[in-house]
């Protein structure tokens, strides 16, 4: 049984007829072109060469299923297996290539489907049930990817057996593999989608292809002739003709065969094989193909949310710390539960004695970028405790929509005990082992809590949840819920985050036994001194509204309204609205 690579070529929007660049497969990425990039990864997961499908020359691009894989299937029996990939979604690494192919050799028969999603896509959806006399009873914020479905961007590749597709009509116009993937559905084929982790970039669009490069421009080794004027991250490549008096900003790469004539000016552009900038031309955000004019503007680019800019600015700015604390915890993690398993075990014996059910409870939450894990504690609460939240909803005091209440019946006869003293927290080091969780971050939320605001979960989701944070030593207000203190510091933690905040939130954890009496926030942020005023406005209500702003009003655009349903109680009319931009 053979997986044999078949790689779909595409024609970029951005090509010019004046040069040989029709293919996104010959777009320099630094080291080789991207052909070279996609062989390299296909050849180490097939074994295999990968076999080129250019895109048709038709007027419309189409091309039929019988063109698509007439040369593959001529060498293929029916037990063998194709890998369609699409050239222009491009993954940050082949992560999810490897876990297609893993999935696939572990048995599963289905039609494999890798898929590309919006990592900027914050949609939303409110439900608000109304009362029989027309008042709001209730309002259900629903957000992606978890509680409403966030659209696919593409598929990214498709491993499909030749056996399901010679089910296909060889007359069928196959264009994407979107409509590959739709044509199998269609004629009862079973599949399974895959959803690939981190960021996809469409090269075959300007702005994708400007991100991709330049984002392999960053981690190259800068290489120039010593007559260029260079500003940032700039490659060019050996046998391009570079003028003197050229300013070139960064991230910024000229391709083998291009020509840049002297004094031109270049930033954060790509220029391509054959390509040529006049001297004196001033280009800017710009992929270059052909010859172009004296002064090129740059491309319009996509709007974004502030809550996706956010997020973005802020992963950007702390993700290297980020990366290599979550590997140094999790070594630190191991060794700590290696030390208190016989704690653990004494533990999980007085767990099991003193009630019904497992010793651990895991329960759903949201991490680092959206996605789910099983957060670990020992079980503090009987087995039915969920379904006895809702008739204890009227007695809990919480503000927000997290639930506390004094004297919980839920509560096991140690579960008090265990979480006076914070000992039930110990299993999320199982957590950090794997690089779910942080020791220092904002509160790890079940999801139904982070579906009250999009600015809010996406700078809560930007950085890994922690054991502790700056909310539960800081917490000053548990008598009223404090559920929008603890947004706010959350936000605060997020905005600030590093190494000496990380330290000093560990010792006062320490301090006062888990956050039993508060530490002021500035102890913790000192930068906060000077903002001090902003830490108590007059309505406790506002805290998370004034940092939200605050960290919004870095980024531009404005934030997409909300797709908005009324229900009313007999369930019989949807009314959907746009809703007001959120604040």
């Amino acid at each position: 049984m053979y997986v044999v690579p078949v790689l779909l070529d595409d024609r970029p929007s951005y090509a010019s007829p004046e040069t040989a660049a029709e293919s996104v497969l010959s777009m320099p990425c630094v080291d080789g072109s991207l052909r070279d990039l996609w062989q390299g990864w296909l050849s180490s997961i097939c074994k295999h060469v990968p076999h080129e499908v250019p895109r048709s020359a038709s007027a419309d691009g189409a091309m039929t299923f019988a063109e698509l894989i007439r040369d593959p299937l001529a060498v293929l029996d029916p037990f063998d297996w194709v890998l369609f990939v699409s050239a222009r979604l491009v993954p940050s690494s082949s992560d999810g290539l490897v876990a297609l192919r893993r999935r696939h050799d572990e048995g599963d028969s289905a039609v494999l489907h890798l898929l590309a999603t919006s990592p900027d896509a914050v949609g939303s959806r409110e439900v608000v049930y109304e009362t029989p006399d027309g008042g709001v009873r209730r309002i259900q914020r629903y957000l992606d990817p978890v509680t409403s479905t966030q659209p696919s961007a593409g598929v990214i590749a498709s491993l499909v057996p030749v056996q399901s597709l010679l089910r296909l009509d060889g007359a069928s116009v196959i264009t994407t593999l979107d409509e590959l993937r739709a044509a199998l559905v269609q004629r009862g084929v079973p599949t399974t989608d895959m959803q690939q982790d981190g960021h996809v970039f469409d090269v075959g669009d300007e702005e994708g292809a400007l991100a991709f490069v330049q984002s392999r421009v960053r981690a190259a080794q800068a290489r120039m002739p010593r007559s260029a004027r260079t500003r940032g991250a700039v490659v060019i490549e050996p046998g391009a003709d570079v003028a003197d008096d050229v300013l070139l900003v960064g991230p910024t790469l000229v391709a083998a065969g291009a020509r840049v004539g002297a004094g031109a000016r270049l930033a954060q552009c790509i220029v391509m094989p054959g390509a040529v900038v006049p001297p004196g031309a001033s280009v800017r955000h710009r992929v270059v193909s052909g010859t172009v004019g004296a002064v090129v503007a740059p491309q319009r680019r996509h709007a974004s949310t502030p809550a996706s800019a956010m997020a973005s600015v802020i992963g950007a700015r702390h993700s290297r710390y980020q990366e290599i604390r979550s590997w140094v915890e999790a070594a630190i993690a191991l060794a700590a539960l290696v030390v208190l398993a016989p704690f653990f075990a004494v533990l999980a014996v007085i767990v099991k004695l003193t009630s019904q059910g497992p010793v651990f409870y895991g329960d759903r939450r949201e991490g680092l970028g959206a996605r789910t894990f099983r957060c670990w504690k020992f079980r503090t609460m009987r087995v039915n405790a969920h379904a006895m939240q809702r008739e204890l909803a009227a007695q809990q005091y919480a503000d927000g929509p997290h639930f506390k209440m004094e004297r919980d019946p839920r509560l096991t006869p140690i579960g008090g005990w265990l979480r006076r003293l914070n000992i039930d927290e110990l299993p999320q080091l199982f957590n950090v082992v794997m690089r779910e969780m942080s020791f220092v971050g904002p509160r790890p939320s079940p999801l139904r809590e982070n579906q009250i605001c999009a600015p809010w979960r996406r700078a809560r989701l930007s950085v890994r949840p922690g054991i502790t944070g700056l909310w539960q030593v800081c917490r000053h207000n548990r008598a009223a819920g404090d559920f929008h203190q603890w947004i706010e510091y959350d936000l605060r933690y997020v905005e600030h985050v590093s190494f000496a905040v990380d330290l000093r939130i560990l010792f006062a954890t320490i301090r006062t036994a888990g956050g039993r009496w508060p530490v002021a926030v500035t102890a913790i942020i000192p930068a906060l001194r000077e903002t001090q005023a902003d830490l108590e406005p007059a309505d406790d209500i506002d805290l998370a509204i004034v940092s939200a702003r605050r960290m919004l009003s870095e980024t531009e655009g404005e934030i997409a309204p909300v797709r908005t349903t009324t229900l009313t109680p007999s369930m019989t009319s949807l009314r959907w609205k746009a809703a007001e931009p959120i604040p």
